[in-house]
C-alpha cells in the first residue's frame, strides 16, 4: 500500500484518504490509457460505418466492496472506503455519482479530480521548507572552511543553486516518466 506524504498532508493526516486518494490516482492512469484505445476504437467503427460503443470516459465504476477486497486487498473495510470516498469528495479530490445510464444501478461511480489533487500538492509543496541535508560542524569528524559553501554531493551544484528543492516527492507523468524538476506532477486527461 502506497501513502504518499503530499496525499497524506492534502487529506489532513488521514491514512485512509491518503491510500483511497492514490487507489484513484491508479485508476485515473488505467483510464487514461483505456480512453485512448476506447477512441481507437470508436474512430475505427465511425469510420466504417458503425456505431461507436466504446466508453471514453474517466469515471471508474467499482464498488466499495470490491475496492476494499480486490483492489485494496482488505486494507480498509467497505464501511471506510464508502466514508472516505466521501470525505475525498468533500475535499474536492473526487466526484461521485450514481450511474446516469441505469438508475436502479446502486454502485457509485468515482472521478478523479486530477487538477483538484494537483492543486492542493502544490499548495502544500511551496508551504516545505528545505530540509537542512549538510551535517553540524563536527557531526562529520571533519570541518570544512567557514564560509566556504560546498557542493551538493552528485550534483557540483551549490546549495543555493539546487532551489527545486530535490526533497519533494515526484510523480510519473502521464507517460510514467519521473518528472525531472522534483515537482510533483499528475498526468493531464
Amino acid at each position: 500500500m502506497v501513502i504518499r506524504e503530499s496525499y497524506l498532508a492534502i487529506t489532513n493526516g488521514d491514512k485512509s484518504a491518503a491510500i483511497l486518494l492514490n487507489w484513484g490516482e491508479q485508476w485515473y492512469k488505467y483510464k487514461l490509457k483505456a480512453r485512448a484505445q476506447a477512441r481507437a476504437q470508436n474512430s475505427t467503427k465511425k469510420a466504417h460505418g458503425e456505431a461507436a460503443d466504446q466508453d471514453e470516459g474517466l469515471w471508474i465504476y467499482r464498488s466499495a466492496t470490491e475496492i476494499a477486497t480486490e483492489d485494496l486487498l482488505g486494507t480498509l473495510s467497505d464501511k471506510t472506503v464508502s466514508q472516505k470516498m466521501k470525505l475525498l469528495e468533500q475535499l474536492g479530490f473526487l466526484k461521485l455519482r450514481n450511474n446516469p445510464h441505469q438508475p436502479y444501478d446502486r454502485k457509485l461511480q468515482y472521478l478523479f479530480c486530477r487538477a483538484n489533487v494537483q492543486a492542493a500538492v502544490d499548495a502544500w509543496a511551496a508551504t516545505r521548507t528545505k530540509p537542512d541535508l549538510d551535517p553540524a560542524e563536527g557531526e562529520d569528524g571533519g570541518s570544512t572552511e567557514e564560509g566556504a559553501e560546498q557542493p551538493e554531493p552528485g550534483t557540483g551544484q551549490k546549495p543555493e543553486d539546487n532551489a527545486s528543492g530535490s526533497h519533494s516527492e515526484k510523480l510519473p507523468d502521464g507517460n510514467g516518466s519521473e518528472d525531472n524538476n522534483h515537482s510533483e506532477k499528475l498526468p493531464d486527461e
